[in-house]
């Protein structure tokens, strides 16, 4: 798929920065033709010192976008994005958006689950919203993680509107 003149916003922690895999994915994104906004992500931080924080408090813009009545302009957060990725997005996050009935997202959110086994109810309650599309994820130490080597393939796939298959992959061992 030709991804030129995309723009791709991945929200990942700072602690994911290292990550040779999920940098991995972003670049085969941009071999594709995709701009890549790498984007930080902490959930509940704190500016430290009195300065501002050097990331993104993307949890609260992302529920705002939710919270509207009328589907927003993509100026609205994140000016210009395609697709909106959040790496990881956690169990706390997921369970903040299951109950929103009708998102007003002006463009695709892939989230990629993390979280323990409570989650799989919380996952099947998101996978129904409109423009919410899931990284295929699996079980790994009685975890669900996403599984990092799809993120590009799940990053094509929500931009085309459309979930990657299967989503739950239960007897595959993942490439960890």
């Amino acid at each position: 798929m030709n991804l030129s003149g995309k723009k791709i916003g991945i929200a990942l922690s700072s602690n994911l920065l290292h990550d040779n895999k999920l940098l991995q994915e972003a670049e085969a994104l941009m071999s594709r033709g995709a701009e890549i906004w790498l984007l930080l992500w902490e959930e509940e931080a704190q500016p430290t010192s009195g300065k501002e924080p050097f990331y993104i408090n993307i949890e609260k813009k992302i529920l705002n976008l939710m919270a509207a009545r009328q589907r927003l302009e993509s100026g609205a957060a994140f000016p210009g994005l395609d697709l909106l990725a959040l790496v990881p997005s956690p169990a706390s996050f997921l369970e903040k958006i299951k109950n929103y009935p009708h998102p007003a997202l002006p463009y695709p959110l892939l989230l990629a689950p993390q979280g323990g086994l409570e989650i799989l109810p919380v996952l099947s309650r998101i996978i129904f919203k409109n423009n919410i599309y899931l990284v295929p994820c699996g079980v790994l130490a009685s975890m669900i993680t996403y599984r990092v080597d799809l993120l590009a393939e799940s990053c094509m796939a929500a931009i085309e509107r459309q979930q990657l298959e299967p989503l739950f992959w239960e007897h595959s061992s993942l490439p960890y």
